[in-house]
């Protein structure tokens, strides 16, 4: 139970600041109850009981959003132990009285539904959230991210092609995540892979980029497209999601000779879930290595982002995993070597200086720390001192459209406050 008062509530930065002057009249009344309506000789009820049947003596006065308790005569006997509830002593009634507040309740997570304050047993859970459109040929779910209903077309095997019963024209075979209109004809296995009605035609291909002797080469910034018809799962994920259709891919980046150099790597499909990570040696496990998962963008594509800092001259291996038969699209760019942020957690926080802009690299491998601020992304720690009390208007922007930024104040106490920074994709 919340006890009257002034209270001052401070959300994560995804919410608001909220203040309230909670309080109750000074003036008490005899109680309407006479010494017979009680037990012989007894004084006020002990904090936290209740009387459900006190409310039966005020007839008339009942309100649903409100119970009546025990007699009392000030609102320290109103404590019913129960947090999200409001206890006051009506001195009219001369009754504890109960209202509960929703808000005290709200775990901050949107699919799982409103939670409400039942004035007898506390904070409960409210109904999901329902999303379905009675459309058999989408998927409909909450996405947490975007705290809003999405719906996806229909695609049993998780191939990125649409059902050919929703879309005629599309995936022939939605059993096999391996065949749809979007994979690459994969020679002599005697299957019509990209469901053009032809099976192992003369355009069909070899699979490529799937091993270490196979590897993509990169040796200068530039666009590649990844085929990944036929590649199979060799060296095992440290991030990605395991689903049928999981395959790797091998890229090795060739920084010249000379002073190290930023390797930034970013990878898009139409279909699919995208990961990257490097590895110290080629076709060695990837459980180790700091791997960035991706995700789905606003335009419906995917994509993961990999930066790495000041790389030796030499040849750098990076595991590329997806989970669709469709090519990946590569952006790589070689710059000159910068030292890595430290600022990657809470002891480490970067230092803001007031209408100093500074620029972040979200590209952070890593989980993320716990937020009403839902990311899976790692993230960037900086701080800022107050001397004394003042407002903080605090912003982020994305420079490169790869994603959303996020900002969140950490920090209860205002004198000492610590921010983290991450994106919802890359």
């Amino acid at each position: 139970m919340r006890r009257p008062g002034l209270a001052l509530a401070f959300s994560s930065a995804c919410g608001s600041a909220v203040l309230a002057g909670l309080g109750c009249g000074d003036a008490l009344v005899p109680s309407p109850f006479t010494r017979s309506a009680v037990e012989p000789d007894a004084g006020p009820s002990e904090p936290g009981t209740r009387d459900a049947g006190a409310a039966e003596l005020a007839p008339g006065r009942v309100d649903p959003s409100v119970v009546y308790g025990a007699p009392c005569v000030d609102d320290a006997q109103c404590d019913d132990a129960i947090d999200c509830t409001l206890g006051v002593c009506d001195a009219e009634l001369g009754l504890c009285r109960y209202t509960g507040d929703d808000a005290s309740c709200d775990d901050g997570v949107f699919c799982n539904g409103v939670e409400r304050c039942d004035l007898r047993l506390g904070c409960r859970p409210g109904p999901p959230m329902t999303c379905s459109d009675s459309t058999p040929c989408t998927v409909d779910v909450c996405d947490e991210a975007t705290r809003s209903c999405v719906s996806r077309e229909r695609d049993a095997d998780g191939d990125g092609d649409v059902d050919a019963n929703c879309q005629p024209g599309h995936d022939c075979n939605d059993l096999d995540p391996n065949v749809s209109t979007l994979a690459t004809e994969i020679c002599n296995n005697q299957i019509d892979d990209d469901c053009d009605g032809e099976v192992d035609e003369a355009d069909c291909q070899a699979p490529r980029f799937d091993s270490c002797a196979d590897a993509l080469q990169i040796s200068a910034s530039g666009s590649y497209l990844v085929p990944t018809g036929g590649a199979s799962l060799d060296y095992g994920s440290a991030c990605s999601t395991e689903v049928p259709t999981l395959r790797d891919l091998v890229l090795q980046v060739t920084v010249p000779a000379g002073p190290p150099q930023d390797v930034d790597v970013v990878a898009r499909a139409s279909a699919g879930e995208l990961a990257l990570a490097p590895v110290a040696s080629c076709g060695s496990a990837a459980a180790e290595a700091e791997c960035l998962s991706g995700s789905f963008v606003s335009s419906g594509e995917s994509l993961a982002r990999l930066h790495q800092y000041r790389l030796a001259a030499g040849v750098h291996s990076i595991y590329l995993w997806t989970t669709a038969n469709a090519p990946v699209q590569l952006a790589v760019n070689l710059q000159p070597g910068t030292a890595e942020p430290a600022n990657r957690d809470c002891t480490a926080a970067a230092t803001l200086v007031p209408d100093q802009a500074v620029t972040a690299n979200l590209a952070v491998p890593g989980p993320a720390l716990s937020s009403n601020c839902t990311t899976d992304r790692g993230d960037r720690f900086y701080e800022f001192t107050l001397n004394e009390a003042a407002d903080v208007r605090l912003s982020a922007q994305s420079l490169d459209d790869l994603g959303q930024p996020r900002i969140s104040l950490k920090s209860a106490d205002p004198r000492l406050p610590l921010l983290r920074m991450s994106e919802t994709r890359t």
